[in-house]
């Protein structure tokens, strides 16, 4: 499989250690944008990809183009700011292979308002909207040593923003 990475720098996309290979990746926000490219991108690197997004269709799209050509591709509709959404994704990989490598938080929100301005609800929102799911893949990740990647980044179009976190919270 092969997608247009042309404007990233190759030291970054190459893989010569086979770092990915074998892997167990669960992917949040990964059916469209950034999300999906990382999982074509960890997929096309030999990971086993998990594909957790809202939307069930294309969640299950992305990880039927990763089998289709030659990858582990697995999708499971969640919901990030519900552990009980999560768990299953985190029970059939631990099932299948035992252990899970990575996590990418790449789904989250952010509030319009500054932090001060934030209320409670606000703050509430955004934690569990990108952190919740942390806490569900914990077990899998430790079993391995292994870590999480929150990737945050804010969109110059808005209507892409609400998926994002506030790289200033």
């Amino acid at each position: 499989m092969k997608i247009d990475v042309s404007h990233v720098p190759q030291r970054l996309l190459q893989d010569p250690q086979g770092l990915l290979q074998d892997k167990v990746a669960l992917i949040t926000g990964a059916a469209a944008g950034i999300g999906e490219a990382i999982a074509y991108l960890f997929a096309e690197q030999g990971a086993h990809v998990f594909v957790l997004d809202l939307n069930e269709s294309r969640a299950a799209a992305v990880a039927n183009t990763i089998g289709a050509n030659g990858g582990s591709g697995f999708s499971f509709h969640t919901d990030t700011r519900d552990p009980e959404t999560v768990r299953p994704a985190v029970q059939d990989a631990l099932n299948r292979y035992g252990h899970i490598d990575a996590l990418v938080n790449n789904a989250g929100i952010y509030s319009r308002k500054s932090f001060l301005e934030m209320t409670e609800e606000d703050w509430d929102s955004v934690h569990e909207t990108n952190l919740i799911c942390t806490s569900s893949a914990e077990t899998g990740l430790h079993r391995r040593g292994r870590g999480v990647w929150s990737r945050s980044e804010i969109s110059k179009e808005p209507d892409v923003n609400e998926r994002h976190e506030n790289r200033g919270q």
